[in-house]
Formats: C-alpha cells, sequence, structure tokens
C-alpha cells in the first residue's frame, strides 16, 4: 500500500475512536470484538459480490476482484442480504430460504454458506 504516515496515523485513530481497534502510539493494533464483528462482515460481503460477479456474471476473475472491492462497502446490508440468497440459487449452491443475515455471525457460519463457497 502506499500510504503516508500521517494517512495510517488518521485512519488508525480514527478506528480507535469507534472502539474498532485497541492501538497505542508505537504499540501493536489489535482488532477489538466490534472490529472483528465488522472484518468478519466485510470479507463475507466481498465473496457474495465476488461470487455474483465471477460466476453469474461471468466475469475474468482479476476484473471480479476488483469490482468486489469496490462495491462490497457500498452495498446495504438488505442488498446483500437478497444477494447471497440469488447466488446461493442460481449457482445451484443450496436453498437459503432462511433469514439470511450478514451481521449475524451464525448466518455466516452457517453449514449452508460453508458448502457454497468455492472460491
Amino acid at each position: 500500500m502506499q500510504c503516508s504516515k500521517p494517512s495510517v496515523n488518521k485512519a488508525l485513530h480514527c478506528l480507535k475512536n469507534n472502539s474498532l481497534v485497541d492501538y497505542r502510539t508505537y504499540g501493536t493494533i489489535e482488532l477489538t470484538p466490534a472490529g472483528e464483528e465488522l472484518s468478519k462482515k466485510v470479507l463475507e460481503a466481498y465473496d457474495i459480490v465476488f461470487l455474483f460477479l465471477k460466476d453469474v456474471l461471468n466475469l475474468d476473475s482479476s476484473l471480479a476482484h476488483e469490482e468486489a472491492e469496490r462495491i462490497k462497502l457500498s452495498m446495504s446490508d438488505e442488498t446483500l442480504n437478497s444477494l447471497v440468497k440469488y447466488v446461493h440459487k442460481v449457482l445451484d449452491l443450496g436453498n437459503l430460504n432462511c433469514n439470511y443475515n450478514i451481521n449475524n455471525d451464525s448466518c455466516r457460519t452457517c453449514i449452508k454458506r460453508k458448502k457454497g463457497r468455492n472460491l
């Protein structure tokens, strides 16, 4: 990454102020439980969008990766929840006829979701 030191410090302070990291100047940086939950949600959003772009829209993997990186944070939770159900249905990964919720850790780690991952 090509980030200036002031940009990194500003980002770290922002994360700390939002209780997402524990951080002391020149010390270690660790995710808080809230930070870990958010990071899992972001990774799940990336997985959903990547699968959709690569396997449903048949984009090249590298383009799907680039686009998923951009899109993952701009979609609402409601849209992501609907997209994961659609991707599962279209790719015949099993029917998620449940109240899938990207904010729920048990949904993100559900056996129905795990067997559908083919990244």
